[in-house]
């Protein structure tokens, strides 16, 4: 018995690392708006600001169908139909010496329209990159994404983890630190929105001052 509780502390030493490590390493762009602070200043920041050229807002559905066996029934199965969607938001942006950039985001809210000046920001490291914020220099708000977005940035191999805190849960013990590294990469996510992207509207400034002109 003895044995098979410390098995199980092993298996949940890496949520626990995880946990302290989203408390202790804020996730946040330094003061240049080129690249992310600490840990995480492997990720550069590349940017792009324009004027709105062309805008478009679309919605996706996607049907799913899952079928159950259940043998009280006269086919043998329950046929369970499942809906989602997606809004997809595509911008053309153009500079101020005339370049071009289009981009299309997928539940991010943006709101922008023709002639406002809008930056879009990419996490870039090696063959990755990550779209993750909107600005709106016209309206000063701001459009971002925590999952599957901000969250592939503070996470190293994010599937491993998640696959690796479903293990952990799977225990009673095991359950704390999952659900530890759970609030804490939120709250992290969470900061890093209200605080830690600000230098961005900073670096971005200029490029958007030019615009107005």
């Amino acid at each position: 018995m003895g044995a098979v509780v410390v098995l199980v502390l092993l298996l949940n030493i890496p949520m626990s690392i995880r946990a302290v490590s989203a408390l202790v390493n804020p996730l946040a762009v330094d003061p240049s708006g080129t690249r992310f602070l600490g840990r995480y200043a492997r990720w550069e920041i590349r940017t792009f600001t324009g004027r709105v050229a062309g805008a478009n807002t679309y919605t996706t559905t996607t049907t799913r169908t899952v079928y159950t066996e259940n043998q009280y029934t006269a086919t043998g199965y329950d046929r369970s139909v499942y809906t989602s969607s997606n809004v997809h938001n595509s911008l053309l942006l153009v500079d101020a010496t005339g370049q071009q950039h289009s981009f299309t985001v997928t539940d991010f809210g943006v709101e922008a329209w023709g002639d406002q000046i809008v930056s879009g920001c990419w996490a870039v490291k090696g063959k990755k990159s990550i779209l993750f914020a909107v600005l709106n220099h016209s309206t000063r708000r701001q459009f971002t994404k925590r999952w599957h977005c901000i969250d592939k940035i503070a996470v190293p191999r994010i599937g491993f983890a998640t696959f690796w805190a479903i293990v952990s849960a799977m225990t009673i013990i095991g359950i704390i630190p999952a659900l530890a590294w759970a609030v804490t990469l939120r709250m992290q996510l969470r900061r890093f929105i209200n605080h830690g992207i600000n230098p961005l509207w900073t670096s971005t400034g200029a490029a958007a001052a030019a615009l107005h002109v």
